[in-house]
């Protein structure tokens, strides 16, 4: 199983690294959070609000990342996007700010209304996503505000991987001991062969201290 973990985190890396891109004028403006720029392109070009870039974002997915809150807020309040739109990769803003450790962002996509267990291709959910990179405090915030709103602490993905199964690969005890409070269990992860591997000796001897 620590195999298969560790592409997925390398997956997730590769997917959420910050890359070359030539964005358009509005997904600037969303990644700098320049509100006056992002209205003046808006106002002139509506249909810009749902536009991709060639690697596959809008600006919501941009502002999510960058964590620029304003930039949300008037996409959001003042021109109505959606807020589950999605990326290349099916992920929502909610994904992009889990993973950047925007604890801030995901409340606010929360508030207003962003399905808390999205799916991204491989089925990984927002909370997949902030507990596999939860090597900053936000990542941390992040993943208990999405469990505080009800997110499914059992989400498997394609492969089977639980959030507590992260969270216990990761070696973080506080997120791993806040998931098992809430029900969750560490599932296991399929082979080549669609076998199942057990959880490995890090994650028993987790269960066996507690």
């Amino acid at each position: 199983m620590k195999k298969i973990l560790s592409v997925i985190f390398f997956c997730l890396i590769l997917l959420f690294l910050p890359r070359v891109s030539h964005c358009s004028e509005i997904h600037e403006a969303a990644k700098k959070g320049d509100v006056v720029k992002l209205r003046e392109i808006l106002d002139r070009e509506p249909s810009l609000l749902t536009t991709k870039d060639e690697i596959g974002k809008t600006p919501l997915h941009w502002a999510a990342g960058k964590n620029q809150l304003e930039v949300i807020k008037v996409l959001l309040d003042e021109y109505h996007i959606d807020v589950n739109i999605r990326n290349a990769n099916n992920g929502t803003p909610l994904h992009v700010a889990a993973s950047q450790a925007n604890p801030q962002a995901v409340l606010i996509l929360i508030e207003h209304g962003a399905e808390i267990d999205a799916r991204t291709l491989n089925n990984s959910t927002p909370l997949h996503f902030a507990i596999i990179k939860s090597g900053k405090p936000g990542h941390i915030e992040a993943a208990k505000i999405l469990i505080e709103h009800g997110a499914d602490v059992n989400a498997k993905t394609d492969d089977g991987v639980t959030p507590l199964t992260m969270a216990l690969f990761r070696r973080n005890t506080e997120i791993s001991d806040l998931l098992k409070s809430k029900g969750a269990k560490p599932g296991t992860s399929k082979t080549r062969g669609g076998r199942s591997n057990n959880v490995n000796p890090y994650m028993k001897n987790y269960f066996k201290d507690r």
